[in-house]
């Protein structure tokens, strides 16, 4: 998982996050607390909808869905459309061209396997990110 532990090392990433359309949690790059069992589906819902929005706005399909929060920007981006959902949580002052470059590349140098192999690494649940990225973005110092 080389492409993994590439972006789980990134100085600017804070926190990567593979699930997929079944409402899985394959891997985190953040240990996990306790449980709950919605984040995956977060996942895919928010990229289905920014793909039917594109559809509105007649636009190509969506590549990527970027969220904005007060600290942080979180990525989702779907990779083997709609079978894996990659999200990537960086902080507000990452520089975003140079880091979507990177995730861009290195995205697009995965292959099929390299995703269906996380598919046996892992029982991690949903219910468990949930709750530990939720207390993991409460706990977090934010260096101010």
């Amino acid at each position: 998982m080389e492409w993994f532990e590439r972006l789980a090392n990134n100085a600017h990433i804070q926190l990567v996050i593979v699930t997929n359309n079944r409402g899985n949690l394959l891997r985190t790059s953040y240990p996990l607390k306790s449980s709950s069992e919605k984040l995956a589906s977060m996942f895919q819902a928010f990229f289905v909808l920014a793909q039917n929005l594109a559809t509105q706005f007649e636009h190509h399909p969506a590549q990527f869905v970027m969220l904005s929060t007060k600290e942080h920007h979180v990525f989702i981006y779907t990779l083997d459309y709609p079978a894996y959902y990659v999200t990537i949580v960086v902080s507000r002052t990452a520089p975003l061209l140079l880091l979507m470059t990177e995730l861009e590349r290195v995205l697009a140098e995965l292959h099929p396997a390299d995703l269906d192999a996380l598919e046996t690494h892992d029982d991690l649940s949903a219910a468990e990110l949930i709750q530990a990225v939720q207390e993991w973005l409460w706990e977090k110092p934010t260096g101010d």
